[in-house]
């Protein structure tokens, strides 16, 4: 049956195989029912010049990208084949590539139909560098798969779980699905009655051949900078004039940087010195690019780092031409800086004016952050939604606690423009100042407290209420105030307001805090008084 096969392999490629039947006339002696069997050094020899001729360059062609592709696969019980040919204009099919392999224990259970399916899912991944992103003819001899395999038909509702996995690789590939009769077949027949071993090393294989290919180059040494200096036109001529003398001027444009320096150059074991620095010849400045552009440093680390060991005319522009081309340094290299933008005026009290925002999702969970412009307290609250209702429970709650603002600054998000929140602000007195549509930097304050708020890990695991433990830390760490450069923290900035109502908008002065109040007294910030913490607090003194 072997022999039987590798014959019709080769009827398949008879045109392309000169004095086919002569040199395998020892195997076809063997089919012949009046001849006894004998397998010996006459049949051995002649299935190896078979062999030779099926790999031999009268066979196989080269591949082309303007010819079309035909992949034909095979399975038979216990091995899978196929071949990857070139169908020239007259029809003939010239292989490029032949694949087999003996099917696994647990493969050789699988049904024929499944087998088949097999060979064709192998024989495209086999050859994914040929076929991928190419129209390709794929070649069956068995006709079911027509309907379960095919590219230009809908997936049957009904399949196997292997069967869809192998639908869903194929549906990646642009082919033609084509039977073809088994007797028509004989190539891929062959390789799958004959398979290779499974489990037989490639003695060759692809990885192996690209570590040899891609081995790094030595560094280079002093010795191989002398022995390329002595061969460079430029520098071979320099050395010379070290040893014996400069000559009067005026010098080459190529000899000038190095006229200019003639009085610090010196010659050393062969190689041309400026100072304590090599000077690098031409055959080497790439190699010496590439030893200092190792770990993509920049363009200023690498000129620090050229300036301590060489030097050549030119040098730092070649570095900088040489990062500019790096595709890794271009991607990971810091965005310009952005233009300064406008700064809010400081408010002259707390609660004067907030920012408010939603920020997330953290953990499945959306906050809104209300930001005091003058204290820097924060207030943070799980919303529920972000509707327009739920922001105005929540500021319902907060301008209770606090007072009303003077200036409310949000951006343009639905919750915030929407005519329900216009009137709510407009029914309490409250100015609402929008943001810059695009441009989140204009609401800068609230912005850093969401950027804060993403390295609290902690927080996503509070209910949310406010007051929570991370936000009472966060009012209670110290900053530095502008008026005078005393320490502050939130809590005390924020406990030196006065609350704002609908009420106290009567009122003629625009800093309730600088105004007598009906006892006379004046609230005052006083530092270190006697019998006291040290700190920062507020104090009631009579007149």
């Amino acid at each position: 049956m072997e022999l039987q096969a590798f014959l019709g392999l080769l009827n398949f490629y008879n045109m392309f195989l000169p004095h086919k039947a002569t040199v395998a006339e020892p195997l076809h002696r063997l089919l012949s029912t009046k001849t006894p069997w004998s397998w010996g050094h006459r049949e051995m020899a002649a299935l190896n010049a078979v062999k030779a001729l099926l790999s031999s360059d009268r066979v196989l062609v080269q591949y082309s990208e303007s010819r079309p592709l035909v992949l034909a696969c095979d399975a038979s019980p216990f091995g899978i084949g196929a071949v990857l040919s070139h169908r020239f204009p007259d029809g003939r099919e010239a292989p490029l590539t032949y694949f087999s392999r003996t099917l696994s224990p647990t493969e050789r259970n699988y049904s024929q139909l499944n087998k088949e399916a097999l060979a064709l899912v192998v024989g495209v991944k086999r050859f994914h560098e040929y076929l991928y992103g190419r129209t390709f003819d794929l070649i069956t001899d068995h006709k079911p798969l027509l309907g379960l395999l095919a590219g230009d038909r809908p997936t049957p509702p009904v399949l196997s779980p292997r069967m869809l996995r192998w639908t869903v690789f194929l549906a990646a590939y642009h082919y033609r699905l084509i039977h073809r009769p088994g007797k028509s077949m004989g190539h891929a027949d062959a390789l799958s009655r004959c398979p290779l071993p499974a489990f037989v090393e490639d003695p060759a294989p692809a990885s192996s051949l690209l570590l040899i290919e891609d081995l790094p180059a030595a560094p280079v040494s002093a010795a191989t900078v002398a022995s390329a200096s002595a061969q460079d036109r430029t520098i071979s001529r320099v050395l010379n004039w070290v040893w014996r003398g400069w000559p009067q001027g005026p010098f080459a444009s190529e000899f000038q940087p190095f006229a200019t320096r003639q009085h610090e150059l010196l010659a050393h074991r062969g190689c041309l010195l400026w100072g304590d620095r090599v000077v690098i010849p031409q055959r080497l400045r790439q190699r010496v690019l590439e030893a200092l552009h190792v770990g993509h440093p920049g363009i200023v680390k690498m000129k620090a780092l050229a300036r301590c060991y060489v030097w050549r005319p030119n040098m730092d522009n070649a570095i900088t031409a040489w990062v500019s081309a790096c595709q890794a340094c271009q991607e990971s290299r810091p965005a310009p800086p952005a233009a300064k933008g406008h700064t809010w005026e400081m408010p002259k009290t707390t609660w004067s004016r907030v920012h408010i925002d939603l920020a997330g999702p953290f953990h499945c969970r959306t906050f809104m952050v209300v930001v005091d412009a003058y204290s820097k307290w924060l207030e943070v609250a799980l919303m529920p939604s972000t509707t327009t209702e739920a922001v105005i429970r929540v500021l319902r709650g907060l301008f209770a606690m606090h007072g009303c603002p003077d200036v409310l600054v949000s951006n343009n998000g639905p919750q915030f423009t929407s005519g329900t929140f216009e009137r709510y602000l407009l029914g309490l007195g409250i100015h609402h100042a929008l943001t810059a549509p695009f441009h989140p930097s204009s609401n800068g304050q609230r912005e850093w407290c969401t950027r804060q708020k993403r390295h609290w890990r902690a927080w996503t695991g509070e209910t949310g209420t406010s007051g929570s433990p991370n936000t009472c830390s966060c009012n209670t760490s110290p900053l530095m105030r502008p008026q005078g450069g005393v320490l502050l923290n939130c809590f005390w900035a924020a406990a030196s307001g006065h609350h704002s109502t609908g009420c106290t908008r009567t009122l003629p002065w625009p800093n309730p805090q600088a105004v007598p109040t009906r006892h006379g007294h004046l609230f005052q910030e006083t530092r270190s008084l006697p019998g006291t913490m040290w700190g920062t607090f507020l104090v009631c003194q009579p007149q």
